[in-house]
């Protein structure tokens, strides 16, 4: 979205509650001596009914030489003994066929993705089937850590249930697991990757995302009302460094939230170093900004340091979208001459990462919806982990620059969108965001997150939050697994 202020109007949270009245049927009872092809009927009670039910979210991830453990939940009404089967067993894991239970210890030759795993069960007659997923499995020792992790790659990822990992190769030549850049990336960072390549597969692959509200004294006020309204939270939060006029703690959002479990994205609008000013001059030597012993690499440099130094704050791995919106016109590093941007994002990379150290972030390549060269700014794939784009709001007309990207080979994000780029001008309740789901859905399978942006086009101020948040496809604060 264009930087200008579109200050929030709040609007008045509705909370809506269902009640459900169960219709008990006033039928006799059942009678014992009856045919068995009458007793269900008879009790009131259909085949349907009584039919097992399997239930549960598995870990999408575990780290190499850690347990993986799930045992799916069961309602049985018949009390029928059931007997479990399971499709796409992982070599390393076990798996129980009186209980449903997977588990097992992976090693790092097990290192890959296990995809289309499926449980079942079935009482000789009724069978129910969890939703088909997958586990990652994560050769930790494998990756370049920088201390600044924060140990989250040693955790047991058998606290929620979990997903097997399969005897494949590691191999990251762009198959079943994501490499980190230059292979610079910390555990914790290159474990989230992993989480992320691996969702596209899955029936439920799609994370729900909030910006916070950038210029709100309160930045979490639409997060607040979006869990009193539905009783969830977004497994993405996003929050920024550098937006105009916002002075929102960025360090302190993402820790905050990274402690809760969930995934932060920071997004980066960066002041003109030529100037010193948010601008869109298109007037400056951008040459200039990424060559040594000018004034303009010098002032880039300490501007950089200085947000090196914040991001390197952040307990975990976060994404980062720095150069928003990259091929638009309306930033002073917007829609440039291609070789001067990919030389600038790559000086950028270089400084941020090798220079201070910034190693738990996944750098999002973000371009915008309508505006062309969706791929001519790309920098290469060792300085991009994650690639998306902006749309308010997406349609099926998406698919050119969606394709594009899906081409780069990359997890693939709908960082931005909502009713309209222009917030202020959509009143509350009046736009329905569960529709931005169902298009992406229908016309973008490989799209693994949606972030809704803030002020009037928050989750919380429109309609359809309910249904966006529990959707079969989506994936909560509550539903991700530990240690990303």
């Amino acid at each position: 979205m264009r930087t200008e202020k579109n200050w929030r109007l709040t609007g008045l949270g509705l909370i809506v509650l269902t009640l459900s009245a169960a219709l008990a049927a006033c039928g006799g009872s059942s009678d014992a001596s009856s045919s068995g092809s009458t007793a269900a009927a008879s009790s009131g009670t259909s085949a349907a009914e009584a039919s097992p039910t399997v239930s549960g979210t598995p870990t999408k991830m575990v780290v190499a030489d850690n347990r993986y453990s799930f045992t799916p939940t069961v309602t049985n009404p018949n009390g029928t003994p059931l007997t479990f089967s399971i499709q796409n067993k992982p070599a390393w894991a076990t798996f129980a066929v009186t209980t449903g239970g997977l588990s097992g210890t992976p090693s790092v030759p097990d290192a890959g993705s296990y995809s289309n795993i499926v449980i079942s069960a079935t009482d000789g007659t009724n069978t129910s089937a969890l939703p088909a997923f997958s586990i990652q499995v994560t050769a930790a020792a494998t990756s370049t850590s920088s201390g600044s992790s924060s140990g989250a790659a040693s955790t047991s990822s058998s606290s929620s249930g979990g997903t097997s990992t399969s005897s494949s190769s590691s191999s990251s030549s762009g198959g079943s697991t994501g490499s980190s850049g230059s292979g610079t990336a910390s555990v914790s960072a290159q474990a989230l990757l992993n989480y992320l390549t691996g969702l596209a597969s899955d029936s439920r692959h799609i994370l729900t995302g909030q910006h916070s509200s950038y210029w709100d004294s309160n930045p979490m006020d639409n997060i607040s009302a979006l869990y009193s309204q539905t009783g969830t939270n977004p497994a993405i939060l996003g929050t920024t460094v550098g937006q105009s006029g916002s002075t929102e703690d960025v360090v302190g959002l993402s820790n905050s939230w990274l402690a809760q479990g969930g995934i932060a994205m920071v997004s980066l609008w960066p002041t003109d170093p030529v100037t010193g000013a948010d601008d869109n001059d298109r007037s400056i030597s951008v040459s200039d900004i990424y060559t040594p012993g000018t004034a303009a690499n010098a002032a880039w440099n300490t501007y950089l340091d200085g947000i090196a130094a914040k991001l390197k704050g952040i307990n975990g791995p976060f994404l980062f979208r720095p150069f928003v919106e990259l091929n638009g016109n309306w930033s002073w590093w917007g829609g440039l001459p291609t070789a001067q941007f990919t030389a600038l994002w790559q000086y950028t990379w270089t400084r941020l990462v090798q220079t201070d150290g910034v190693t738990n972030a996944l750098w999002v390549y973000n371009v915008n919806a309508w505006s062309g060269n969706y791929t001519a700014y790309y920098p290469g794939s060792a300085y991009v982990d994650i690639v998306s784009w902006d749309s308010y709001p997406p349609s099926a007309s998406d698919a050119p620059w969606y394709n594009a990207l899906v081409g780069l080979g990359k997890p693939i994000i709908l960082a931005e969108t909502g009713a309209s780029s222009n917030a202020s001008s959509v009143e509350p309740y009046t736009y329905n965001n569960d529709d931005i789901l169902g298009v992406v859905k229908a016309n973008f399978p490989k799209v693994v997150a949606v972030v809704v942006w803030c002020q009037n086009l928050s989750l919380s101020e429109q309609q359809g939050d309910e249904a966006f948040m529990t959707d079969s496809a989506v994936i909560s604060l509550a539903d991700l697994p530990a240690g990303i």
